[in-house]
């Protein structure tokens, strides 16, 4: 520690105590002085109250506060080591004359180096404020820890150590989102829930069907309401009660002032929205608490208030009396969003819905249908198929009944999982359709792609002329496109690409573009593939448009898995499993979720999340995708491989890949392929994958993969190399990493010293060239994965720095168990030098 003051700074329930208890232990067993001190709210207007308290001052009992005097010479007697520090807990309520002594005793003219003080506070108090906000001139400059919320996977792991056993999906979702991923709110939530019987434990994992609240939660969400003022806490109601609303119209009803006062407590955010700033409040838990609140004659006066500032008193009580029905909106930061795309779903059904129920036809059930379609619950589900029976033969115009047919149909095969009910709406009744019968040929191939295979009819099917409106193109050149990615044909799909740009160069297509990200990716070209994929998700947040979210993040994630971008694929995990379970259609986005949850999850050692992973997919009764990471298998193969099985896991994937193939997926097939071999490395396997890749000569990333394979079956280390070389020049930065250490073992294990030096620096160049993010180096080894908790501690204090000795003496070792333990690192990690060790922990 160099003897800086540390703020540390959160929201209530953000960890702040439990992150300075900590660190209070961790000091005092590193040998420093320390002095705790706690404000206490109730004390905060009696002098010296949180100093009195304090143990240093000895434990008789004392007839008055002491003076001013007494209490500093108490402080300098306990503060005279040279390494001495002081540990305020809620520094922000903290009585004015404790912090004044504190601070003239720091400041002691006396001292070569002021005192340093590690303080806790809310946000929205700054370090020019006395405790009570005071203005002070006396700044020192000292370290700001903000303690953020906590990330998806991190909260899952507290929740399941606090409840003891794992937590179904969709309810470690709506948790994460109802808490806003605050750690405490998290905490109170589940622990009330469990006792009240509402988060169960049902078939070996914590779950919850109903509303997750409980009224035990009033005094905790009290606590993070406590010092408003009455002004600032009617207008957090309010933006509660009206929702995610943009700027313009909470402008009518908050001053700026106290807009702002919110924002840095925590307790509003502003969203970029599609065409103006959106504020909400967080965490959502305080619009579930203002909900439940039961004092009605203040919810009519601020409904009133409401009412009289908006105008139109009709559609504003309706509005505020829907925000607070059961379906309440949950966000913050990623949590946020999610919570923002719920909110815009549930509103299109509503608005959808009336329209439906008011003037039924084609038009307005196409309209419908596709708001519900984007929902994952029961209830929606039957609204589905409510919906479904109701519009069966009704009247509309063609394009309308084209539209409705085909999202029936992709319905009924994706969910329902009744392919040939879907091909008997897609291929029956279709004269009264005139040329939007086409549509229902565009909708048959993508169907038949995702549930069965890719038909020989294709081409004939998605044949575009040009008396077709521009729609039916526009439908047919996008399966076109579809067909062609699957099949590693890239060059056609760029050109299918062209046309759909000049049919329609300013409508809203994200399917083509997505699907041109993928194939840049698969070309070698990863960094444009990227950049298109990024700003479709951006875009499709911003507008929240849910299909395209989905869409555009499911490429993504396998465009890191591709490349190797361990870090880039968490953080997006984050996001989107934040925003819940995936649209069901098409069901390779859940396939795709599942994989890069199970990938990541296993180079952590996540063996609990895999299972779970694995448990989900094996509900699952939809085949595999057309695209990498689209399947079953891959989920499989992770556990598999924590299990110690690698030849299974190979067997698993490459009978999956073979699979594709013959579906005509040939993407996703030869990958697969090309990683059980990597797995399993074997020259029967190889040669079908060479000869599938003959085929595929624009498939520039799955050839350098397939030369990647060939070495490792050969273990030449000259060719891997020259493969490590150009799997890095395309981008493939954790598949080069990975061969660059194979190369380095065959070298030394051949004596070639100088080749060994050159590849070591071959594999630093590449780790550099990531800017830091983690790469996914370890591709499926068996004992990368299996480090045991012991063997964990000592790498992960190797790689901070520590020596053999240093280790031995924190983990309470012998010298020569630290080198035991070192020797099965390094051999589990396969690295030769303990400076690799940051790089691959």
């Amino acid at each position: 520690m160099a003897g800086r003051s540390v703020d540390v700074v959160g929201s209530r329930g953000s960890g702040r105590t439990t992150f300075l208890n900590e660190l209070q232990s961790r000091l005092e067993e590193e040998g420093w002085n320390v002095l705790p001190v706690r404000g206490i709210a109730s004390l905060k207007a009696h002098p010296l109250a949180s100093l009195n308290l304090s143990t240093f001052l000895g434990a008789e009992p004392r007839s008055q506060a002491a003076g001013l005097q007494e209490t500093a010479r108490a402080i300098r007697a306990r503060l005279q080591q040279p390494r001495s520090v002081v540990v305020i807990d809620d520094w922000d309520d903290l009585d004015e004359a404790s912090w004044g002594v504190l601070e003239a005793v720091r400041r002691d003219s006396g001292q070569l180096v002021e005192l340093p003080v590690v303080l806790t506070r809310l946000r929205g108090m700054h370090s020019g404020q006395t405790p009570s906000g005071l203005v002070t001139s006396a700044v020192d400059a000292s370290y700001l820890l903000d303690l953020d919320p906590l990330r998806f996977e991190y909260l899952e792991q507290t929740i399941e150590r606090r409840l003891g056993g794992p937590v179904e999906a969709e309810t470690m979702s709506r948790i994460y989102a109802k808490s806003g991923s605050n750690v405490g709110l998290a905490l109170a939530l589940v622990d009330a829930t469990a006792e009240e019987g509402r988060l169960r434990f049902v078939e070996g994992e914590w779950s919850s069907d109903g509303d997750l609240w409980s009224s035990a939660l009033r005094d905790v969400i009290e606590m993070h309401l406590e010092n408003l003022a009455p002004a600032a806490r009617d207008s957090l109601e309010i933006i509660a009660m009206t929702g995610a609303i943009d700027v313009g119209t909470v402008r009518k009803l908050v001053d700026w002032e106290t807009l702002e006062h919110l924002e840095e407590r925590g307790m509003v955010v502003f969203v970029p929205g599609a065409t103006s700033n959106l504020v909400t409040v967080v965490p959502p838990l305080l619009v579930e608490y203002f909900r439940h609140e039961p004092l009605s004659a203040r919810r009519i006066r601020l409904t009133e208030l409401i009412v009289e500032r908006l105008g139109g008193s009709g559609s504003a009580t309706a509005m505020i009396a829907e925000r607070f029905s059961p379906q309440v909106m949950q966000q913050d930061h990623v949590s946020m969003f999610a919570g923002l795309l719920r909110e815009r779903e549930r509103a299109q059904r509503i608005v959808a819905g009336f329209e439906w129920d008011s003037q039924p036809s084609a038009e307005t059930a196409v309209r419908y249908l596709r708001v519900l379609v984007q929902g994952r619950s029961a209830a929606v589900q039957t609204a589905v198929r409510k919906l479904l029976a109701d519009s069966a033969g009704i009247s509309g115009d063609p394009e309308s009944l084209a539209v409705l047919r085909v999202l029936h149909a992709e319905w009924v095969g994706h969910v329902d999982g009744s392919f040939d009910e879907a091909m008997r709406l897609l291929r029956e009744d279709r004269e009264a359709l005139g040329v939007y019968e086409r549509l229902l040929d565009a909708a048959e191939v993508r169907i038949r792609i995702s549930l069965e295979t890719v038909p020989k009819d294709a081409g004939e099917l998605l044949e575009v002329t040009e008396d077709l409106p521009n729609r039916v193109q526009l439908d047919l050149l996008e399966t076109q496109m579809l067909v062609l990615t699957s099949r590693c044909r890239f060059s056609d799909a760029e050109r299918v690409y062209a046309e759909i740009q000049a049919l329609g160069p300013n409508l809203d297509r994200w399917r083509p573009r997505v699907l041109r990200g993928i194939a840049l990716v698969a070309q070698g070209r990863p960094e444009d593939g990227r950049r298109v994929l990024e700003r479709g998700l951006r875009e499709a947040r911003s507008y929240l448009n849910t299909e395209a979210f989905w869409g555009f993040g499911a490429s993504l994630m396998l465009c890191h898995l591709l490349t190797g971008d361990e870090t880039a694929l968490g953080e997006l995990l984050e996001l989107l499993h934040g925003a819940g379970e995936p649209i069901p259609t098409p069901p390779g986005r859940k396939l795709m979720l599942l994989t890069a949850s199970s990938i990541t999850a296993a180079n952590r050692g996540q063996m609990g999340l895999v299972k779970r992973n694995l448990k989900e997919v094996s509900a699952l009764e939809n085949p595999d995708g057309p695209f990498p990471g689209e399947s079953a298998a891959w989920t499989r193969v992770q556990a598999l491989v924590l299990a110690g099985k690698p030849q299974k896991a190979a067997e698993v994937l490459w009978d999956a890949g073979r699979v594709l193939v013959q579906r005509g997926s040939v993407f996703a097939g030869v990958h697969a392929g090309l990683v059980a071999i990597e797995i399993e490395p074997g020259p029967e396997r190889l040669e079908a994958v060479l000869a599938d890749l003959a085929r595929l000569p624009e498939a520039t990333a799955l050839q350098a993969q397939g030369r990647y394979a060939a070495a490792l079956v050969s273990e030449d280390p000259d060719d891997m190399e020259s493969s490590g070389d150009e799997l890095r020049d395309l981008g493939a930065l954790g598949l080069a990493v990975a061969a660059y250490r194979h190369a380095e073992r065959w070298f030394v294990a051949r004596g070639r010293s100088d080749a060994q030096d050159r590849v070591q620096d071959s594999a630093q160049e590449t780790l550099s060239r990531a800017g830091g993010a983690k790469l996914d180096s370890a591709r499926f080894n068996t004992t990368d994965q299996n480090l045991s908790k012991r063997e964990r501690e000592v790498a992960t204090l190797a790689a901070a720095g520590l020596s053999n000795q240093e280790i031995a003496a924190r983990l309470v070792l012998s010298v020569r168990t630290v080198e035991s333990h070192m020797h099965r690192i390094m051999r589990k990690l396969q690295i030769s030098s303990r400076s690799a060790l940051p790089q691959v922990l």
